[in-house]
């Protein structure tokens, strides 16, 4: 236990230089936990982003140009609240102004879980690909100093190896650094970096619902969120990126349902949260154009209201999210490595999807439907989603439309695989759905905390 003390601590260190850098990017300072938890992610992802042309500009000393970036994130972030002062009443929002018996019975799961989170967090250790992939891409780092095309010297002979150069830079980053701080790097001591994410996943997705439905309605959906196996054990707490990317997907999602943060400026928080999304796995990518769509086909059919988007809002983000976008697709193609888990798209692609989408939809519908897996919620999510995208109109209805997206094209996945469709599914889908769970959890907690009426929602 006390060996976990260094890394940790340089942990915390580097979650508050990436939180000054954030900070600065918004032109904002943390007021709350959720402000700190945005600043955060907003400030990891932006590094993350700029490690590729930083590795092209200064080869090798690229990962100590990173780390001089969160040490000046920190000095910001510290100079930032030392000439203010910290809200803490703000902070501690999340607090009930009264004890209410529901809400004590909701929050109480969310708690033992995160307490469980980080006990099997430092007991479980690594397994497969957050050794094999996240953790020996931040070993590599940490001793080359930059990204390269390669792993090593012929790693591309290896196909899984060779792959893993394709794969986003934060978690890497973040554990390389960490690594940097305490002077080596040791494959036991990573765990803090999931245990920082774990948390921010709680808290990001207790800030979305507490928006749209109160106090109350936040408590349940973190506690949805922190039951489910895939957030809260397994392969979450072994070094997977599922578990990161859900908790950077949560706290976008908090931001968007903030009407002040979806103002026409490259200041608002979305569109940086954005970039980060697409730093964590390679599927944030495919989130992030999903979600756009989404928000294009809303605006188009939605009946005018007070919470209309505003298209325009789209515009000044543009420049922020188009270019991470353009640099992820330049770093691929620097890469040059082809990934042999999926087929070229062609005609005769097509025809094979084809065939497939019988095998896949069996495949991926009893992983829905497992009850030791997900219970039920999946499929009350998408009930509510589905009546929810008829109904209702705004950022509820985008809501529900990127939660079906979502599952619809991460089943769609497989059609083009390259593995037997039911090895692939049950290796992957579970994970998958993983990164949106929050998503769904706050979906599922409007589509039952609305109808309840006024008595349900908690003091905003």
């Amino acid at each position: 236990m006390i060996r976990i003390i260094g890394p940790t601590l340089a942990a915390a260190a580097l979650t508050i230089g990436f939180a000054g850098i954030g900070e600065s990017l918004t032109g904002r300072r943390a007021h709350s936990l959720g402000d700190l938890n945005r600043a955060f992610l907003i400030g990891g992802g932006v590094l993350a982003a700029a490690l590729f042309p930083a590795s092209l500009l200064f080869g090798g000393r690229a990962l100590g140009v990173e780390l001089g970036a969160a040490g000046a994130g920190f000095l910001v972030f510290w100079v930032r609240h030392l000439l203010g002062s910290f809200n803490v009443r703000g902070a501690m929002k999340w607090l009930p102004s009264r004890v209410e018996p529901l809400t004590l019975l909701l929050a109480a799961p969310t708690i033992v879980m995160m307490v469980i989170f980080a006990v099997l967090n430092l007991r479980t250790g690594l397994l497969w690909d957050g050794f094999q992939i996240w953790a020996t891409k931040g070993f590599l780092l940490f001793h080359d100093g930059a990204l390269h095309a390669e792993l090593w010297n012929a790693s591309d002979l290896i196909g899984r190896a060779g792959r893993i150069v394709n794969y986003p830079s934060l978690i890497p980053l973040f554990e390389a650094l960490q690594a940097r701080l305490t002077g080596h790097f040791v494959f036991d001591q990573v765990s803090p970096v999931f245990q920082i994410f774990h948390v921010s996943l709680i808290m990001g997705t207790w800030e979305a619902a507490r928006r749209l439905t109160g106090r109350t309605g936040a408590w349940f959906a973190s506690s949805l969120v922190a039951l489910l196996p895939e957030i809260s054990t397994g392969t979450a707490a072994g070094g997977y990126a599922d578990m990161p990317q859900a908790a950077v997907i949560a706290a976008a999602l908090a931001a968007a349902a903030d009407p002040h943060e979806r103002r026409a400026s490259w200041r608002a928080q979305v569109p940086w949260l954005c970039v980060a999304v697409m730093t964590v796995k390679s599927e944030g990518t495919l989130l992030v154009v999903v979600a756009v769509t989404m928000a294009l086909l809303v605006m188009l059919t939605q009946r005018r209201g007070r919470d209309r988007l505003p298209l325009r809002s789209f515009v000044p983000w543009v420049g922020i999210v188009g270019s991470a976008f353009a640099l992820r697709i330049v770093h691929l193609a620097w890469n040059h490595h082809h990934d042999d888990l999926f087929v070229t798209l062609n005609g005769a692609a097509f025809i094979r999807a084809l065939h497939r989408f019988p095998e896949v939809v069996g495949a991926c519908s009893r992983v829905l439907a497992d009850p030791r897996l997900w219970g039920v919620f999946w499929l009350a999510v998408l009930a509510v989603a589905a009546r929810s995208l008829i109904h209702d109109d705004g950022f509820e209805r985008w809501l529900s439309a990127f939660v079906i997206a979502d599952v619809l094209v991460f089943s769609a996945v497989f059609l083009f695989s390259t593995w037997p469709v039911a090895l692939h599914v049950s290796q992957a889908y579970s994970r998958l759905l993983a990164q949106v769970a929050p998503v769904g959890a706050v979906t599922l907690t409007v589509g039952l905390w609305r109808p309840l009426g006024a008595q349900w929602h908690a003091e905003q």
